[in-house]
């Protein structure tokens, strides 16, 4: 009996003296229990961030599917798909409640650090949204495409119609304040003006589209926060080249359409009075611009009567005269050698111009006088 306890006493001494060299079986129920207790902290933190992903993803739905509708037009593998897509982005966009959705999504739900305001976090958020869906939409047209695949008018005009878009106000949808400032930064404003003036170069998208790229490019100019990104020595200049092949064109010139000498007319005017509005000086491109609104007054000399009716005259001469009135020291030089035409035209036609056509008469006889 003594040698039977002594053996229970030190079995018992070693037990809790030695747990490191002796592991008792457990019950599969307490070790589960005992399993859970000691569970690393971690291991919560894990699983916790889990959750808020998945939550996270539950509330961002609708800014989900707009990222990834952008990103399946862009690696659509042909022109069916990628319309339909582009179809499908244009709808969502356009409706009111998907964009008050889209406002609330991205409002962070706690306060951002470094934000103003939530208004603020909510543009910032809205912004990268919209520069990663217009770029897409424009390196979708321009990838290489198969001999037998012919762009349409709506193919092309997709990035113009999520250009517009994108330009509508908070305060349309209800989402808010009005917008101050542009969506999208410098790249992509550089990006969807290579893109129309690509699109210009194309001779097949010449026949389908012209006049819907040169609505777009009028668009642009007409918006100063587009404006702000261009440079006199290069986006200004090709634009007006664009402009110059149609101007300057003859009056029989049958290559050229009456649309497209309008449109190209109103490009003028827009680019030349929204850059005077941000002060982004035209200098370099004054001589130029007097030369050819010359030109035209020279090839249109002869049918006065019958040409007073056409649109062209008054966004010509209401160019001019703000870039002429923006620096008149500038402007001495290119009046001595082109603006003897420029005025004789002008006051021949002015007993038959409209009312609209003599108000930019009169702009151009203030500037020029």
């Amino acid at each position: 009996m003594r040698q039977k306890s002594a053996r229970k006493e030190c079995s018992s001494l070693f037990r809790f003296r030695s747990p490191r060299t002796f592991n008792p079986v457990v019950h599969t129920k307490e070790r589960s229990q005992a399993t859970h207790t000691t569970t690393p902290k971690r291991w919560d933190a894990k699983h916790q961030a889990v959750v808020d992903d998945r939550s996270e993803t539950a509330r961002m739905k609708t800014y989900i599917e707009i990222r990834s509708l952008a990103k399946e037009m862009l690696d659509a593998p042909n022109v069916t798909k990628r319309r339909k897509v582009g179809d499908r982005l244009c709808s969502l966009l356009s409706d009111h409640d998907v964009r008050r959705r889209l406002a609330t999504e991205v409002t962070p739900v706690q306060p951002v650090r470094g934000h103003v305001s939530d208004h603020v976090a909510r543009r910032n958020a809205l912004a990268e949204m919209w520069r990663y869906i217009v770029l897409n939409a424009c390196l979708a047209i321009q990838k290489p495409k198969k001999k037998q695949t012919k762009l349409s008018a709506e193919d092309v005009l997709v990035p113009f119609r999520l250009l517009q878009i994108c330009d509508k106000a908070d305060k349309d949808f209800g989402t808010g304040r009005l917008r101050a400032s542009a969506m999208l930064s410098r790249n992509e404003t550089k990006v969807i003006v290579k893109y129309c003036l690509d699109m210009l170069e194309n001779e097949e998208v010449l026949k389908e589209a012209e006049l819907s790229m040169l609505e777009m490019l009028n668009y642009i100019c007409s918006r100063r926060e587009y404006v702000a990104y261009f440079r006199p020595n290069l986006e200004m200049r090709v634009i007006m080249e664009e402009v110059e092949k149609r101007i300057g064109a003859a009056a029989d010139d049958n290559s050229v359409s009456h649309g497209a000498r309008d449109l190209a007319s109103k490009i003028f005017e827009s680019l030349i009075r929204t850059a005077n509005e941000i002060d982004v000086g035209m200098q370099l491109l004054l001589p130029g611009c007097v030369k050819l609104v010359a030109v035209w007054c020279t090839a249109h000399t002869d049918g006065l009567v019958a040409f007073t009716s056409m649109e062209e005259l008054a966004p010509l001469f209401s160019g001019v005269a703000t870039l002429l009135q923006s620096d008149p020291e500038q402007s001495l030089a290119p009046l001595t050698r082109h603006g003897r035409p420029i005025l004789s035209f002008a006051m021949r036609c002015y007993g038959n111009a409209t009312n609209l056509q003599r108000i930019a008469l009169h702009e151009y006889f203030f500037a020029h006088l």
